[in-house]
Order: structure tokens, then sequence, then C-alpha cells
């Protein structure tokens, strides 16, 4: 999520599944446990870094320890959010999301959330 947000681009379809997994997670109060826990957090930053090289939408490497410093980005912004809710409302239209029917705004408000709770936890 926060490397789609730093690119700006989606990589196919049902992209747009693992903000709303987030906020499930968030509400099965697993997102606690992983805000708290630095170390591992740390670990896999340090992990990505090593093998998923990728670069933001101006050519900059992205720095994956941003993520877990007080600098996580889980909102995107732009057309890239755009991009984003036509996925998500593919992904409720043809069912995906089994019962699910919150919708797009509601999944990116309660992310912006989860963002602020992520920076202060840093």
């Amino acid at each position: 999520m926060h490397v789609y947000c730093l690119q700006g681009r989606i990589r196919g379809n049902r992209w747009s599944r693992h903000w709303h997994d987030l906020v499930r997670l968030h509400d099965a109060g697993i997102a606690s446990g992983a805000l708290a826990d630095r170390k591992l957090a740390l670990s896999v930053a340090r992990h990505k870094a090593m093998v998923f090289r990728e670069k933001d939408s101006s050519g900059w490497g992205i720095e994956y320890e941003a993520a877990v410093s007080g600098q996580p980005r889980l909102v995107p912004s732009g057309p890239a959010q755009r991009s984003l809710a036509v996925d998500y409302a593919s992904m409720l239209a043809t069912g995906m999301l089994l019962d699910e029917d919150e919708p797009f705004d509601t999944v990116m408000q309660r992310c912006a959330l989860i963002e602020e709770r992520a920076n202060a936890h840093a």
C-alpha cells in the first residue's frame, strides 16, 4: 500500500482488496499488535529493500523503512485514488468482497485513521 501510494499506479485487477483487508484486520484487533512490533516491521522493511526495489512516481527509490518510521502512506491521492475506487467498485459488483458493501470513501477514511495511528506509533 505504501509503495502504491508513492507510485500512483495500479498493477492489475483487485488491487483495492489490500485496503479492504487492512480495515478488516484493524476491526479484528490485529493492526494494533502489528503496529506495536517495531522489530518485526523493521526486519520486513529491510528485507523488502533488498528484494523488492521499487521507485516512486518521480523515479526515486522507495525507502521502506520510512513506512515503519513514522511516514507510512496508506491513502493514495488524485488519479491513483480514482483508479483504486474503480477497482473497488468492480470488486463490489462481482461479489469478491462477499457481504461487504462498505463504500470506498469510508474505507479510505478508515485507512487514513490507521495511517495516523501508525505515524503516532513510530
